[in-house]
């Protein structure tokens, strides 16, 4: 079996530094925070949510790509 190191560093925190500035939106961590999603718009972190329209001026200090959605089974679920 070969592991994959690209695809292991993909699931670790990394700083905050090297996250995507394209508004690609991220899985994000902040000290005393629950992890959050959040994208750069315009140059500054915001987050998101369905329950807020307003978009949040957040600090995050580590970042990861979010994980690839359930992949469907035969019967059309999701896993």
């Amino acid at each position: 079996m070969t592991i994959d190191t690209k695809e292991l560093e993909a699931d670790r925190w990394q700083p905050i530094e090297i996250a995507p500035r394209s508004g690609k939106i991220i899985l994000a961590w902040q000290t005393g925070k629950i992890p959050y999603i959040c994208a750069d718009v315009k140059g500054q972190w915001r987050s998101f949510s369905n329950e807020e329209p307003e978009l949040t001026l957040v600090a995050p200090t580590h970042w990861m790509p979010l994980p690839s959605p359930p992949q469907a089974t035969d019967k059309g679920e999701k896993q």
